[in-house]
């Protein structure tokens, strides 16, 4: 497996802000503070497996993809990109199938199906090699994207990814953190998809898919 070494890349992915409350409650059982994405370069569609797919484009530099989580979108990378811009990055944005401005398509949703998304997205931009960074779901499919395609992949910074449930936390679903991140996906869902009352299929899409995979 491929790992990008590159402390600034680290550093800009890490030290986002985070709500500040004036209490005690610890880091990660606060949201980050939303931000904008900056103006993109370049957006556009590409349609596979009955899916239209969204991406985006931002920076000039060495070019990594970001992928973001279940249920999210390409808005999550508010506090990322322009730290990645600033530190010459050529950033491109993916909203996975059934995610943020992507459809969802007639097939049940499979990582390995959005890790296909992935790939035709860079043939579409002519894109041979990236770096990958994703979260939670991203960084399935990044981890994926560099199992099935490594010549594609310049390295992987993967985040919150899972292969099977062994480590996950007991009360982890029951966090109250998990209603306000909820709350927000689903905003953000109904401001920007194709399908704005579709959240809830969606969660059932993505439910389904869980309970067999990774």
């Amino acid at each position: 497996m491929l790992f990008v070494s590159s402390a600034t890349l680290a550093v800009a992915l890490l030290l986002q802000p985070t709500m500040s409350n004036g209490s005690s409650t610890p880091t990660w059982e606060t949201l980050p503070v939303e931000q904008r994405l900056p103006p993109l370069a370049k957006e556009g569609y590409v349609d596979h497996e009955g899916a239209r797919i969204w991406y985006g484009t931002a920076g000039k530099g060495e070019p990594v993809i970001l992928l973001h989580g279940g249920m999210a979108s390409s808005l999550s990378w508010g506090n990322q990109v322009p730290a990645l811009i600033k530190t010459h990055y050529e950033v491109i944005l993916i909203d996975s199938r059934g995610h943020g401005r992507s459809t969802l398509g007639p097939y049940p949703l499979s990582y390995e199906r959005m890790q296909s998304d992935v790939v035709t997205v860079m043939d579409t931009l002519r894109l041979k090699k990236a770096s990958f960074v994703g979260w939670s779901d991203g960084a399935n499919i990044s981890l994926i994207m560099a199992m099935k395609n490594p010549e594609r992949v310049n390295g992987v910074y993967a985040f919150g990814a899972n292969m099977n449930t062994d480590a996950i936390v007991p009360g982890t679903f029951t966090s109250p953190i998990l209603s306000e991140a909820a709350t927000r996906l689903a905003k953000d869902y109904a401001r920007i998809s194709p399908t704005p009352d579709g959240f809830n299929t969606l969660h059932q899409a993505l439910e389904a898919m869980q309970k067999k995979e990774p």
